[in-house]
């Protein structure tokens, strides 16, 4: 079975982002952030981890107004 069918049939794709691809959209710097605050909770499948896509874009969007009303 291969990675991609793995992938599929837990539901991860496309709800969900690898760690580089989080990292890429979001900010290294953002994830790391999450993660010690235990905002992101990642999900490790053989060598890769996965975040929810939809909590990410959640949590940048809460960071985006927290930045335009100056906090």
């Amino acid at each position: 079975m291969g990675a991609r069918q793995v992938i599929d049939e837990l539901g991860l794709s496309p709800k969900h982002f690898t760690q580089n691809q989080a990292e890429r959209r979001y900010g290294k710097k953002n994830i790391a952030m999450w993660r010690s605050d235990k905002d992101i909770i990642p999900v490790k499948i053989g060598n890769r981890i996965y975040y929810d896509k939809l909590r990410l874009d959640q949590l940048s969007s809460i960071n985006k107004l927290i930045e335009r009303h100056g906090g």
